[in-house]
């Protein structure tokens, strides 16, 4: 492989996974952040920075802690994320967390790289489809291969892999009902897959983090869930402010707020984001977070304070009542979800009560399919019923023309209500990515996020259940 990775023969106990049973048992968890980093920085100099790192970790004796890696996060041409991992001490491999990303990776790279994991002692997989680069537009996104994360947790169950104990990426802050359900279904289908724990998005709406463990629970799904959180610097706050970080969007009142803090002096503005990741860190544990994954510790002062401030914070609020009074003095004063009418499943969640108290919104109350999407759903039907079972090639003009057939190996349309998956720009067909804007625009376009058709003409067909129970095997593009 390009990336030359070099196996590591791992004689330890291959059975022993210390975060599996620290979040199985209920302990809180701190994962610290970390991209693999560009290859202009040596590999060798990565690898000291991750030891020292890795050594404040070691050092922390409040709760467990470790390290979550994540791949090709800061830009395309970064080293192999198990590459740089392989720079941790072999005895602890099983406490960290890899994200394995399927950008620009087709399934074969994306097995290969789950095997050298396992090999290296790397319990703990996490797959993600992978964020778009930033700058560029549908087109440019759509030339790069995107292997869904579903593809590689179904290949990891089929092969019955007992070593290697996976979870999935949920992104909960979504605020119109299409984006919503459809990252709820495709969280599901998920763990009908295999995933074991799931990972929230970044986010700060801490009624968003309510919400998923709300609905996790009224569907007796019982699965550790780790929040991920991010500690803001100036450099970050700009990034979200000028959309630079994929799947992060904050609401008018929440950027005009940070937009204030900068105006602090440095000591207070740091203040005002530790005591923030505080508040957060608390309120995930009472809601039944099982812990927390923190961007933003990049170095082993900031390690070493996060955990000294988070372990006060847990000691702090004993009870969902002084939290919530708490949240509300700091954090609730200004407006998190982006827009007016915002949507949420449940209702009085601004209550003192730990578990709904209010039925969950009815799948009768989904927005309606158009009448153009009705339409054009019966006409590509009655044309392509069985394009699944036939040769890829048949039809194809009559399949160009009316659903913008990109000559795919085999042909999806029945399985995803007659829209082509690969109209997506990253060619997903088995649900949304987590990048949808919170007005259900695609992260990259000023267009539609598919998903939400698929989700609509499902709804309208009494098909619904598809979206969570039907996995669709990959394509290949010609």
């Amino acid at each position: 492989m390009e990336h030359g990775l070099q196996l590591e023969m791992n004689f330890s106990d291959m059975s022993a996974n210390r975060l599996q049973e620290n979040l199985n048992r209920g302990d809180f968890v701190m994962l610290t952040e970390i991209s693999s980093p560009g290859r202009d920085l040596e590999l060798s100099v990565g690898h000291n920075r991750l030891r020292e790192l890795e050594f404040a970790i070691s050092k922390i004796d409040t709760m467990p802690a470790g390290i979550a890696f994540i791949d090709k996060g800061n830009s395309v041409d970064t080293w192999h994320v198990a590459d740089f991992a392989a720079g941790l001490v072999e005895q602890q491999r099983d406490n960290h967390i890899i994200y394995l990303s399927g950008k620009n990776s087709d399934m074969a790279n994306m097995i290969e790289s789950a095997n050298l994991c396992e090999v290296n002692g790397f319990r703990n997989l996490v797959p993600v489809s992978g964020d778009h680069v930033i700058g560029e537009n549908s087109k440019a996104t759509a030339k790069r291969s995107f292997t869904e994360s579903v593809h590689l947790l179904q290949y990891l169950r089929r092969h019955k892999n007992h070593n290697i104990w996976s979870g999935a990426v949920v992104n909960p802050f979504q605020y119109i009902p299409d984006n919503l359900y459809g990252q709820l279904f495709k969280m599901v289908k998920k763990l009908n897959l295999g995933a074991n724990f799931l990972v929230t998005d970044f986010g700060w709406d801490m009624l968003k983090f309510q919400e998923l463990r709300w609905y996790l629970n009224s569907r007796n799904l019982y699965y550790p869930t780790i929040a991920r959180l991010m500690l803001l610097t100036p450099e970050s706050v700009d990034k979200i402010i000028r959309d630079a970080i994929p799947g992060v969007h904050i609401s008018h009142g929440f950027r005009q707020l940070l937009e204030s803090e900068l105006r602090y002096s440095y000591n207070q503005f740091e203040a005002a984001q530790w005591r923030r990741l505080q508040i957060q860190a608390a309120g995930c544990r009472l809601l039944g977070y099982s812990g927390i994954q923190i961007a933003g510790l990049d170095s082993p002062a900031k390690i070493n304070t996060a955990a000294i401030k988070i372990s006060k914070a847990l000691d702090e609020f004993a009870d969902f009542a002084a939290w919530q009074q708490e949240y509300f003095n700091y954090l609730a004063k200004t407006e998190m979800a982006p827009f007016p009418h915002c949507f949420y499943l449940f209702e009085n969640m601004t209550g003192t009560e730990l578990h709904p108290t209010a039925h969950i919104t009815t799948l009768s109350e989904l927005p309606k399919c158009h009448r153009r999407e009705k339409l054009n759903y019966k006409l590509k039907k009655f044309l392509f019923p069985h394009a699944h079972k036939q040769n890829a090639s048949e039809h194809f003009i009559s399949k160009k023309i009316f659903a913008g057939c990109r000559e795919c190996s085999f042909c999806r349309l029945p399985m995803t209500q007659y829209i082509c998956p690969e109209t997506c720009p990253k060619g997903l067909a088995n649900g949304p990515c987590g990048g949808a804007k919170p007005d259900g625009q695609c992260e990259v376009g000023d267009f539609e996020c598919i998903h939400n058709t698929i989700m609509r003409l499902a709804s309208w067909n009494q098909e619904l259940d598809c979206l969570e129970n039907d996995y669709i095997e990959p394509a290949l593009k010609k």
